[in-house]
């Protein structure tokens, strides 16, 4: 009996092992399933948030208009996202092609930024990049983000430049217009003031002393008055001439002239005017047919270069009109020996209220020549100068044979 009942507790002990071991597994099962399960489902989270998470950076990188490049700092380049905004940045750089940087001068300040980043660089600058024949300016933002690479994102600022280029030339043109209604107020009033000073003190001798003044004093304060008038009338003339230029309120009627007949009565004016004290001398050079031109336009013109010649050139010196007529072109010199021209002045002389620094105490405004210029201009034409100190002025006239209007 105590043999059988060791036996059974043998297999007791058997079945209770079998039992536990069982029991054992189950749970073992049971527990690897939950943690089976409870890691797909961390996957399974993890992947949707890094597929939204891939979707923000690409929806970032979609929404920026600057061209993004990805680089090592040997100018390997690891990633690149053409720009949505600049189709020239656009073409700089493609990550369907190899290389991936297509434009040279873009590579070559890519890879200069790379000689120079640090893990904690950070910094922008700007730069001139050549594509197709033409400038391209570009901003340049850059931050590192290890020791060995960094990004970069490139902005096209050609139109940036542009604006802040029209602006200062516009603040430039501002100024200049300010200098010259400066300059304007300090010529008109001096110039006015001693034609006005001459007049008024010819008339207050008249005024006071007319019975006891010899009928050749009259006559000479009766000039001087004359003068003096006839000289502001040519300012205000010369500044509504210029004030009708500006605002395009002269236009040329085109109509055939007999250009030497027509030279030559403009320089028979200046003669009676000038009273002989200096000599012309006219010459013309190759024949043609009628010459088209404004003949209002042209007599201002050359009357004004005339004018110039007789008042800056010494008594009894001589003035050339020259004329070269051809099919096409007629070119009108006019040479003079007089005090000449600056140097330094020549480029500006052509600008309003700009008088030659040599001129001293001979009158006059500073519009003549600007008006010649504009008038010049008007008829398609060019005017130059040369001249030298001492040794006289050279102005010529380069104009084309135009058609005539109806008008």
């Amino acid at each position: 009996p105590t043999e059988m009942i060791v036996a059974d507790l043998e297999t007791l002990r058997d079945i209770a092992r079998s039992i536990g071991h069982a029991l054992s597994a189950k749970r073992a099962r049971t527990a690897l399933e939950r943690f089976n399960a409870d890691l797909e489902e961390k996957v399974r989270r993890r992947t949707a948030e890094l597929a939204a998470r891939h979707r923000e950076m690409q929806g970032l990188f979609n929404s920026i208009p600057d061209l993004v490049l990805h680089l090592r700092t040997d100018g390997t380049v690891v990633h690149c996202h053409r720009s949505t905004d600049s189709a020239t940045l656009a073409a700089m750089a493609d990550p369907a092609k190899q290389p991936v940087v297509q434009n040279e001068s873009l590579g070559a300040a890519c890879a200069e930024l790379g000689t120079r980043i640090t893990k904690t660089c950070l910094g922008t600058t700007e730069a001139i990049l050549d594509h197709n024949s033409r400038s391209v300016y570009v901003e340049l933002r850059w931050a590192a983000i290890s020791d060995t690479e960094f990004v970069v994102f490139v902005r096209d600022i050609s139109a940036r430049k542009q604006q802040e280029s029209d602006a200062a030339a516009m603040f430039e043109r501002e100024r200049q217009v300010s200098e010259m209604k400066t300059r304007f107020i300090s010529v008109a009033s001096h110039e006015f003031r001693t034609p006005m000073a001459a007049a008024m003190g010819s008339a207050e001798l008249l005024q006071n002393h007319y019975d006891r003044l010899a009928a050749s004093k009259r006559e000479e304060l009766f000039g001087r008055i004359q003068t003096a008038m006839q000289r502001m009338t040519g300012m205000l003339d010369d500044i509504l001439t210029m004030s009708r230029l500006d605002a395009g309120r002269l236009a040329p009627t085109l109509v055939p002239v007999d250009l030497p007949a027509f030279v030559q009565g403009v320089v028979d004016e200046i003669r009676a005017g000038d009273r002989d004290a200096h000599h012309f001398d006219l010459e013309t050079v190759g024949t043609a047919g009628a010459f088209v031109s404004d003949p209002k336009l042209l007599h201002h013109i050359v009357s004004n270069l005339l004018s110039n010649s007789v008042r800056y050139s010494p008594r009894d010196s001589v003035v050339t009109v020259r004329i070269q007529q051809s099919t096409n072109r007629v070119r009108i010199e006019i040479v003079d020996h007089g005090i000449g021209i600056p140097e330094a002045d020549l480029p500006r002389i052509f600008e309003p209220f700009e008088r030659a620094s040599n001129v001293g105490t001979i009158k006059g405004t500073g519009l003549g020549l600007s008006i010649v210029k504009r008038m010049t201009e008007m008829l398609d034409g060019r005017v130059s100068v040369e001249s030298a100190v001492g040794q006289g002025t050279r102005f010529i006239l380069d104009l084309p044979v135009l058609a005539a209007s109806n008008s």
